[in-house]
């Protein structure tokens, strides 16, 4: 069974969805749906769903929804540890529009911003026994800082999560084995608001990174790897039902092949699919994500 050590957050999700174009400043009339997310555990979840063997650090309070949150993940058979702090669990919240695409999101995630590398410290046994360590930008600074500098020797895989968040990284590209963004985020990491896509995965590649896998929405996938560039370029969907999850969703199938020993093209390329069977699912996690893994045997 494969195995992988996840590092990150998790969130309750408030995701409200407009039924008619959203109107600034104004009541619109939608849809809310309350669940469980956060990059790192959406990530997680569907590793698990791939049947892979997940072990989770992160980081939930001890109130109802971090109980209700742990107690889920441990129904899907993943082993998780979480420091014990003295906050509540994060919250997420984001507004789509009636197409499907997200227009503004808010995080609370004080627990997260206020745990120390001392506290992750504590599954130091556990750290040690991965070669390969998932990695959010929703952990703060101390805590990269501290992982980066004491497990030096393994491969990271980071999803940079938002173009704020992503800026927390800048000082260790060169230990990056693998990152992973959208465009903006990647242009936001570089500080170059007009790179392209193709440029901004050869300027990482030239930074320090081993492998780079940028998105462009719809648009074609980037991937950089042994200081070059190809890309694939997804079918279209007749619909997107919901885009909420669809960036974890390709990390997660990428993982997954990287961790099945396919190449990153391969690996880069199952993720697509992944990723848009969760565009066309209702949630952020399609549970039956599952029924894709046979593609990759």
């Amino acid at each position: 069974m494969n195995k992988v050590l996840v590092i990150g957050g998790s969130n309750i999700d408030y995701n409200a969805s407009s039924k008619n174009r959203l109107i600034d400043r104004d009541s619109n009339i939608g849809n809310i749906k309350i669940s469980y997310g956060g990059v790192a555990r959406n990530i997680v979840e569907n590793l698990a769903r791939l049947d892979d063997d997940v072990s989770f650090i992160t980081f939930i309070g001890n109130d109802s929804n971090g109980k209700a949150l742990k107690e889920h993940l441990l129904s899907l058979n993943v082993k998780v540890y979480n420091p014990q702090l003295d906050f509540p669990s994060s919250s997420y919240l984001a507004i789509y529009d009636n197409s499907g695409d997200m227009k503004v999101a808010i995080c609370d995630t004080a627990i997260l911003d206020n745990c120390s590398f001392d506290e992750v410290l504590k599954f130091d046994d556990i750290i040690s026994s991965f070669d390969m360590i998932v990695l959010d930008a929703n952990i703060n600074e101390q805590i990269i800082d501290g992982l980066f500098k004491k497990y030096n020797n393994k491969k990271f895989l980071v999803e940079a999560v938002s173009a704020n968040k992503v800026k927390r990284y800048k000082n260790y590209l060169k230990n990056i084995y693998l990152f992973k963004s959208n465009l903006l985020e990647a242009q936001s990491l570089l500080d170059e608001p007009n790179i392209s896509s193709i440029e901004a995965a050869k300027k990482l590649m030239n930074m320090g990174c081993k492998n780079v896998v940028i998105t462009e929405g719809p648009g074609p996938v980037i991937i950089g790897e042994n200081n070059d560039v190809v890309f694939i370029t997804p079918k279209p969907l007749d619909k997107i039902v919901n885009a909420n999850g669809a960036g974890d969703a390709l990390f997660s199938g990428l993982i997954h092949g990287l961790i099945k020993d396919k190449s990153l093209v391969e690996s880069t390329a199952f993720g697509i699919k992944v990723s848009q069977a969760t565009l066309m699912s209702e949630e952020s996690i399609d549970k039956n994500i599952g029924r894709l893994k046979d593609l990759l045997k």
